[in-house]
Order: C-alpha cells, then sequence, then structure tokens
C-alpha cells in the first residue's frame, strides 16, 4: 500500500503519530495469509506482448499472386481423382501464382492420352502416374518426374453382388479377392493406363489368372463414366483412386492399396515433363513442383481445412465419400515436401518389372528418372 500523507499547519506531532499507526496497519494488511496468495500486478512487458500477439491466420485465405507479368504454363493432370488432392488444394489456394506461375489447366481422362500429349507438345507438365514415367523411359523418351503428389492410393472396387456370390468377407485373402473377379468384366480408363496395367498385375499375382481369357478387359469412357458403368452391372469391377468406388451405389471397395505387400513405398502420381523442357524452363519448373509439394504439405499441416477445400472441390460427391476417402486413403500417402528418394523407386520399379509394364530395370539413381532439384521452399504461412 503506498499512502501518503503530508502534515499542515498545527498538531505535526499528532499526526506523525497517525501516520506511524497507519503505516503500520498497512504493512500489516499487505502481509499475505496462508491462504492468501500476492496478486502481481501485470508488467509493463507482459501488457506489450499481449497487445501485439500475431493475429490468427485464416488458413483457408488464398495466397498473393507474385507481382508482375507471370509465365503461362499448360498444365494437365491424367484423370478427375482425389489421388491429385495436393494440386487440387494448390490450385484453390493459389500456390501456383504465389510461386510465380499462370497454369493453364486440361483435366483429360486417362494416363494414356496423357501421356500421348505430354510426348506431343500439347502440354508442358503433367501430373499422372509413374508408370507413364517409367514406360516412356523404358522407351527411350525423355521423361523425368520432379515431384511426388501422393503415394499409392489405388482401390480395386467390385459390386456388393458379385462379391456376395462368391462368398468374400473383409478376412478373405487376396488370393481369393481376386480368384473371385474369373468371368468378369474389368473397366479401364483406357490401354496401357495404370488402370489397366495395375488390374492385369493384381489378377495374374494374386489371382492366378489370365486377364486376357479368365477377365474381360474394356475401357469405358473414361474414369468419370466407370462407376455408373458398374451400377448398370455392365462391369463388375476397376481399379481407380478414390472416390470412384464410392460413387458407386452398389460397389464397395474388394481390396486397399495398403493391403497389396507390393504396393508399400510405390510411388504413384508425380509431376513430370520432358527433360529437355524442364532444363530449358528450370524456373517455371520449380515454380509448378514447389506449388504442389505446397499443397502436400498443406494436408499435412492444415488437414480440417484440406478435407474442406476437397469437399468443395468435389461438390458432385457425398461429403462423407470424400471424408472418408481423404482420412483413409489419400492423407496417409502424401510424403513431406513432395519429396523422393531411390528406395520408393527402387519398390516402384520391382513392381512395374512383375507387371510387365517395363522388360528391364530402370536405372533408379537421384537425377536419372526421378529429381527433386526442382522442389524449391514449399513453406507455409
Amino acid at each position: 500500500m503506498d499512502l501518503e500523507l503530508r502534515p499542515r499547519g498545527s498538531g505535526v506531532v499528532a499526526l506523525g503519530m497517525a501516520v506511524l499507526l497507519v503505516a503500520g496497519a498497512c504493512s500489516a494488511s499487505a502481509t499475505p495469509t496462508p491462504t492468501q496468495a500476492p496478486t502481481a500486478a501485470p508488467t509493463a512487458a507482459a501488457a506489450t506482448v499481449a497487445a501485439t500477439a500475431a493475429p490468427t491466420i485464416d488458413v483457408l485465405a488464398p495466397y498473393v499472386s507474385k507481382t508482375g507479368t507471370l509465365p503461362l504454363i499448360k498444365f494437365a493432370t491424367s484423370v478427375p481423382q482425389m489421388s491429385f488432392a495436393s494440386f487440387e488444394i494448390a490450385k484453390a489456394m493459389n500456390f501456383f501464382e504465389y510461386q510465380g506461375v499462370k497454369t493453364e489447366f486440361v483435366q483429360l481422362q486417362s494416363g494414356a492420352t496423357a501421356l500421348q500429349a505430354i510426348q506431343g507438345g500439347s502440354i508442358d507438365l503433367l501430373d499422372s502416374a509413374s508408370t507413364e514415367v517409367a514406360g516412356g523411359v523404358a522407351q527411350g523418351l525423355d521423361f523425368q518426374a520432379i515431384q511426388n503428389t501422393v503415394m499409392m492410393t489405388l482401390q480395386f472396387c467390385t459390386t456388393k453382388d458379385w462379391a456376395a456370390k462368391a462368398n468374400l468377407t473383409a478376412s478373405s485373402t487376396l488370393q481369393q479377392k481376386f480368384a473371385a473377379m474369373k468371368g468378369s468384366t474389368i473397366a479401364i480408363t483406357g490401354p496401357g493406363a495404370v488402370s489397366d496395367k495395375g488390374a492385369r498385375f493384381l489378377l495374374k499375382k494374386y489371382g492366378g489368372l489370365n486377364p486376357d481369357t479368365d477377365t474381360t478387359i474394356v475401357q469405358v469412357g473414361g474414369a468419370a463414366a466407370i462407376p455408373g458403368a458398374l451400377d448398370a452391372n455392365q462391369i463388375q469391377g476397376f481399379l481407380l483412386s478414390p472416390p470412384a468406388c464410392g460413387q458407386t451405389k452398389n460397389g464397395m471397395i474388394l481390396v486397399e492399396p495398403g493391403q497389396v505387400p507390393e504396393f508399400a513405398n510405390y510411388v504413384h502420381e508425380v509431376l513430370y515433363g520432358k527433360k529437355s523442357w524442364l532444363t530449358a524452363h528450370k524456373t517455371e519448373a520449380t515454380a509448378v513442383a514447389t506449388a504442389i509439394s505446397m499443397g502436400n504439405n498443406y494436408i499435412l499441416k492444415y488437414p480440417a481445412a484440406a478435407l474442406t477445400l476437397l469437399k468443395k472441390i468435389f461438390s458432385a460427391v457425398d461429403p462423407a465419400v470424400v471424408e472418408v476417402s481423404f482420412n483413409n486413403t489419400i492423407k496417409p500417402q502424401i510424403k513431406q515436401d513432395g519429396k523422393m528418394d531411390e528406395a520408393m523407386w527402387k519398390s516402384t520399379n520391382s513392381v512395374l518389372i512383375e507387371a510387365g509394364i517395363i522388360t528391364k530395370p530402370i536405372d533408379t539413381a537421384a537425377g536419372t528418372i526421378w529429381t527433386n532439384e526442382y522442389i524449391g521452399d514449399a513453406s507455409l504461412k
């Protein structure tokens, strides 16, 4: 207690005694009792920190575009699926223009047509399956993967009726599940696409089937048309990423990618281009690769916000399907910074050989079929 008494005129002695008595009382009352803790006034430094605390960041607010005239890049993805979630988020959050490029986007319906587009030069960069890059390199094309959008996300989908007829349950083995597809019609997005090569690999490896004689493999008007074909019983199975199976009424996921041992550490969707173009446009390629890697990091750092964006992007799909697909299949397969390593490509190489996509091993050292040199600072606010 800070008490100041200044006696004026007569009665100085009496007032002096009063001061002593009051001061003593104040001293006694200021001493804390065992049940009363002293309360400290906030310091000036603490008050300053509280007043200048950083404002909350709106993680759904798109990033600001880089100033100046931005170069235009012709860009495509092979199919409209959630395996391209990192790219979709990069687009929604304006990461491309934040990194300094505009994108002219083309949505394709098959990896096979996508490969033709990149080779023919109608697009500059492509986000699609690693099978295309490896197959192209094996044929002598100068393809190179520069960013890992997602690891393996392919689900094998069949009709509930077909599974029931075969007495398949969740505890059925991979051998039982794929052997049960004998006599079925399997849809693909196009000959040579990962939906084709991957399905053949699984039918042969685990079902002991000859895909050409024990099943009927047909192209069904692109990825968007396949779920409807299954509901119409025109087909009984397909291999695609989410949310394709979840979009069906009569379909069920027979096999998740995590149930296939060979799919562990398998590089699935990658950003790639021709080495000649990449070398001549390193700044632009770096901007695109880094923007998609920011999408990877956004999913890992802000999963709830990422899910909110994806529900809007895939608005035609049941939000519950988007949520299950994101949490169970997509998010677990996203790599920090979208970077790759040789171990990933060795695992991928083994599957590609066994699936007959390539006939001999490809060089998996850094700087050959893949590189991380085009990924810049992919950090977020």
